[in-house]
């Protein structure tokens, strides 16, 4: 068959044959296909040989030899010479035409040349798509003509790589590089569609892009971008988006008419019939145009079912089959003419940097819950819940948030060397330096550690909020004169029901902080332990905008009360003695006063009384009734009266009952557990863990995903925005550079995953099935966009998760501590000696930067000469006489 073919090839351009015989055709055909029973090398050589051979089927020698160089000049030029990227192969070509018997065959030489200059072009164009953009753009923004122009320059730039080997190849990724590219960045836009409707602000949001997109699709269609169009229109009609009845409603008929018009075009009926017409009538020559990539690939498919050869003695090729592939790839590869509008970058990079959720099934219930809230706008958090969230940027508070969050404090003041907590004793409250500086420690048998040192805005106790024992895990002593905020953890919980975002922002900030101490507990040499400690948590600087309009209305009503924060508000009615009447209003809990304003057409209300001059707080029935000095003030009519009496009793009683007995003086060594069975139980402990009602509506966006024996879950260094739990199976957690794995993971363990969750950073560790394995996971875009529908579920969850990695962070801080005691043992401790260490006063130490060692927590003590290495270190005084160090002695 080979040689037959070869005949062909060289026949000379006068013959009788070409009358009657589209010999073109067969040439354009045999170069798309010939790979598939010839390989390139193979083929020039022959071609070389019959050349010189100078065999002549029809008595013209010259002629023969020209058909055979004009077939080189068509193979070498087509794509770009790619068949002639192989070096060896191209200096073999080369080395024919500079042969003496070539006269006249300079021109084919030049060809050659700039056919290689290209090849070099080609290749460094390939790594560039779009430079960077200066601006952030918003979709909603931008004119759905320009947006379509840029896809179809992005369709363009995948498009014209694409070679007609690779089409020959498609159901191999290392051979069909290109075409898998673009098969990708096809499916990116499908996905793309839905992820921006679905994470629309509210339906009205959803509807203007459904229509914007709409918009784009028939532009695509008058500019021929079929592919573009194909993904968009696909996008549209998914069973997500078609979900969206309330924003379909809102569409305007005629778009809903173009659309119908467009998936017409591109149905499948009839083996895509409309299609087909309708690119019949594009001018290759003239009009750009984008075929629909995934149409050609299946015709393809179909011809893959026949044999490439006639018999099976491999004899006679299927030319029938070969000339369906050539017809096929030659309609997709025949469009050259090149879009011609301008490129945006800012555009370009708003479509190629957005998110695309794949999930199919997730997006159902996205679109589910979008229309059981379908009358409730998202609420978005900025670094909280946000579209695009980077949970590597950490949660932080505003100071408008601390000024709440600390209505109801008490401000306390302590000397230095103070202790304001012990270890391992009950705490129940929750402290912000305002003013001076403590030290953390960590004490071990002999042995104190310095942890840290926390300053002004800074704030600690912070774990005991997710610890159930609510037992501290360090010793907190002043380092100079210090003055904190003292605010009961249940007062901060019950803050956190009522206020979602700043419940989400305080147990994000808990579970980052928890995350990051795992993760270097799992790393680091050093002693790394969980402490009292915060972190440092800078103050939000943008303020955020739902709160502030609360401020601006009470302002409104109380002009005179300008710099109070709200920290609550209720709707109620407050009774007159004088008339029987109710006026209906609104009261506000600022960080100082409870106020009360109704507005009933001319007649204007204002109470206001401080928490200072409440003499008492009673609840009758349905009542709320606050005597003051001044005057009574009864309000009813509220939503929930329980959760109006508990708040307001519990700030005010923290107010005009400053805690006497705190364990911030030096007196006893058990002061706060006294405190804590002496305190008046008013109310229940409040709980922000998730109710089973909740777990309902946080598993609807989980999947089971089965995975065999060697299969990886999650890999080391890879980016993974979900939570993972094991249902069924085991795995294996593994480590780059260490021989043993890090631990196991069996069937009900706890997730995994959370770390790179909450830190928005690559997995730390590689996750491997060692037999089948059945694993159930939750998407970060599910969470997020369930949490801006019901906002009070953020808080909850990242409340769970802390309490998740607590647990965690505990259990590892036993092993560290359980090493640590057993290597001071073994390698330190003399027995003839015993070795003291305490903690050096400020005044005492040396001057050294904050990153020395003491201030890494590394022990300032050797066990070899006492007078030389060991630092002298005064004994702490009387009052932790139980828990103090003598001092040391020598031998």
């Amino acid at each position: 068959s080979n040689l037959v073919i070869l005949q062909l090839l060289s026949i000379p351009q006068n013959a009788p044959i070409k009358m009657f015989w589209d010999y073109e055709k067969f040439v354009n055909d045999f170069l798309i296909v010939y790979r598939k029973f010839i390989r390139p090398s193979q083929l020039l050589e022959k071609l070389l040989e019959k050349y010189k051979l100078q065999h002549n089927i029809f008595g013209v020698d010259t002629l023969c030899r020209t058909s055979i160089l004009e077939f080189i000049r068509k193979w070498v030029n087509l794509d770009h010479g790619f068949d002639f990227y192989n070096k060896t192969r191209k200096k073999n070509l080369i080395n024919f035409l500079e042969r003496d018997d070539c006269d006249g065959l300079n021109i084919i030489k030049v060809d050659i040349l700039r056919d290689a200059v290209k090849i070099q072009k080609k290749k460094s164009e390939d790594d560039i798509l779009t430079s960077p953009g200066d601006i952030r753009l918003d979709l909603h923004e931008i004119d759905s003509i320009g947006l379509a122009n840029q896809l179809a320059l992005l369709e363009q730039h995948f498009f014209k790589n694409i070679n007609r080997y690779e089409f020959m190849n498609f159901n191999r990724k290392k051979k069909s590089v290109h075409i898998t590219r673009t098969m990708e960045h096809n499916n990116f836009i499908f996905n793309w569609v839905i992820t921006e409707i679905l994470k629309a602000e509210s339906s009205l949001a959803c509807s203007e892009l459904i229509t914007k997109f709409i918009i784009v699709t028939q532009h695509l269609d008058e500019i021929h971008c079929y592919n573009t169009l194909h993904a968009i229109c696909g996008g549209l009609n998914s069973l997500a988006v078609s979900r969206l009845h309330t924003a379909w409603g809102t569409v305007s008929k005629r778009y809903k008419d173009i659309l119908s018009k467009i998936t017409e075009l591109v149905n499948a009926h009839g083996r895509f019939k409309n299609y087909h017409q309708e690119l019949i009538k594009v001018n290759h020559n003239l009009d750009p145009c984008i075929p629909i990539l995934a149409i050609s690939i299946g015709d393809i498919t179909r011809w893959e079912e026949n044999s490439d050869y006639i018999d099976d003695s491999e004899d006679w090729i299927n030319w029938k089959k070969m000339k369906g592939y050539g017809s096929i790839i030659q309609g997709a590869l025949q469009y050259k003419v090149p879009y011609k509008f301008e490129p945006d970058d800012n555009i370009r990079k708003l479509i190629m940097e957005s998110e695309a959720w794949v999930d199919e099934n997730i997006c159902w219930e996205i679109a589910e819950l979008r229309e059981e809230f379908k009358d409730r706008k998202l609420k978005v958090y900025k670094g909280i819940n946000s579209n695009n969230i980077d949970h590597s940027i950490k949660a932080e508070l505003s100071e408008r948030d601390w000024r709440v969050i600390l209505t109801g404090s008490n401000l306390q003041k302590f000397k230095c060397d103070d202790i304001i907590l012990e270890e391992n004793v009950p705490n129940d409250f929750l402290y912000r330096i305002k003013s001076g500086r403590i030290r953390v420690e960590k004490q071990i048998d002999d042995k104190v550690v310095l942890i840290g040192v926390l300053g002004p805005g800074q704030f600690f106790g912070e774990i005991s909020l997710v610890r159930k024992s609510g037992l501290t895990t360090a010793w907190i002593i002043a380092d100079t004169d210090v003055e904190l905020y003292c605010i009961s953890i249940n007062l901060v919980l019950q803050l956190c029901q009522k206020k979602a975002r700043i419940s989400a922002t305080l147990n994000l900030m808990l579970a980052q902080k928890l995350a990051n101490m795992l993760k270097n507990s799992n790393s680091d040499k050093k002693f790394n332990q969980v402490s009292e400690n915060g972190l440092s948590h800078p103050i939000a600087k943008d303020p955020n905008e739902y709160e502030y309009d609360f401020d601006n209305k009470f302002t409104r009503f109380f002009p005179g009360l300008l710099g109070q924060v709200v920290v609550r508000e209720f709707s109620c009615q407050l009774k007159s003695r004088r008339k029987r009447l109710m006026n209906t209003g609104t009261m506000y809990m600022t960080q100082e006063y409870i106020c009360f304003a109704s507005n009933i057409f001319g007649s204007k209300t204002r109470e206001t009384i401080k928490y200072s001059d409440i003499v008492d707080i009673r609840r009758k029935k349905n009542v709320l009734v606050i005597i003051s000095n001044e005057k009574p003030l009864s309000l009813t009519a509220f939503h929930d009266i329980n959760d109006a009496f508990q708040i307001l009793f519990e700030v005010w009683n923290n107010q005009i009952k400053p805690i006497k007995s705190m364990p911030f003086r030096r007196g006893s060594t058990n002061n706060v557990k006294e405190i804590v069975t002496q305190e008046e139980e008013t109310f229940d402990h409040v709980s922000l863990s998730p109710t089973e009602k909740d777990w309902q509506e946080i598993l609807r966006g989980s999947r089971l995903v089965q995975y065999e024996k060697g299969d990886i879950v999650i890999e080391e260094g890879t980016t993974t925005k979900k939570l993972f739990q094991l249902v069924k199976g085991s795995c294996k957690i593994q480590k780059s550079g260490m021989q043993h794995p890090l631990g196991k993971i069996r069937e009900n363990d706890e997730i995994f995953g959370e770390i790179a969750y909450l830190e928005g950073g690559k997995a730390t560790a590689t996750v491997l099935a060692t037999k089948p394995t059945t694993i159930r996971i939750i998407e970060e875009y599910f969470l997020r966009i369930l949490f801006q529908i019901q906002p009070h579920l953020s808080g909850r969850f990242y409340h769970f998760l802390a309490e998740l990695l607590s647990r965690r962070v505990s259990d590892r801080e036993k092993i560290i501590t359980q090493r640590f005691q057993k290597s001071f043992i073994d390698g330190m401790v003399s027995p003839s000696r015993t070795h003291n260490i305490t903690s050096i006063r400020r005044k005492d130490r040396p001057n050294r930067s904050r990153s020395n060692e003491a201030f890494r927590g590394k022990l300032l003590f050797s066990g070899t000469n006492e007078t030389e290495n060991t630092e002298r270190i005064p004994k702490r005084k009387k009052s932790r006489k139980k828990y103090e160090i003598k001092k040391s002695r020598k031998n």
